[in-house]
C-alpha cells in the first residue's frame, strides 16, 4: 500500500464521514422544520377554533353583565324607600335613647335584657374580667354608596 492507496482510502473515508454528517444534519433540519410546520398548523387551527368561541364568550359576558346591572339598579330603586324608612326609625330611636339618658332615666326594659344576654355571652366565651362592654346600639350608619 503506497501513498496513492492511502490517499484514496482517506478521501473515501472523509467522503463517507461528510455524507453521514451532512445527511444527519439534513434529517435533523427536516425534523425541526416539520415540528415548526406542525406547531404553526396547530396554532392556526386553535385560533380558528377558539376565535368564534371567544367571541361567543364575550357576547355572553356582556349580556350577563347588562342583565346584572339592570337588576342591581332596579333593586337599588326599590330598596331606597326601605333604607330611608330604616334610617328615620334609627334616628328617632337614637333621639329617644339620648333623651332618656339626658333625663337620667334607664333605657327600656328590652335594653336591659339585651345587656344581660350580652354579658352572659361574654362570660360564656371566657372573658371573666368584664373588659368587654356592651356595644353601642345607637345610630346605625348605612354603607357608603358606590
Amino acid at each position: 500500500m503506497d501513498g496513492e492507496m492511502m490517499a484514496a482510502l482517506m478521501g473515501g473515508a472523509s467522503g463517507l464521514v461528510s455524507a453521514v454528517v451532512g445527511g444527519s444534519a439534513a434529517v435533523w433540519a427536516a425534523r425541526y422544520q416539520g415540528r415548526l410546520a406542525v406547531r404553526g398548523a396547530l396554532e392556526t387551527a386553535r385560533s380558528t377554533y377558539l376565535g368564534p368561541l371567544d367571541t361567543a364568550r364575550r357576547t355572553a359576558q356582556r349580556e350577563v353583565f347588562a342583565r346584572f346591572l339592570t337588576v342591581s339598579q332596579e333593586w337599588a330603586r326599590q330598596a331606597g324607600p326601605a333604607a330611608a324608612a330604616a334610617q328615620h326609625w334609627d334616628r328617632s330611636v337614637c333621639d329617644h335613647l339620648e333623651r332618656l339618658a339626658d333625663e337620667g332615666r334607664a333605657y327600656v326594659d328590652l335594653h336591659d335584657e339585651v345587656a344581660r344576654r350580652y354579658q352572659r355571652q361574654v362570660s360564656a366565651a371566657g372573658d371573666r374580667t368584664g373588659s368587654q362592654k356592651l356595644p353601642s346600639m345607637c345610630c346605625w350608619k348605612p354603607p357608603e354608596p358606590m
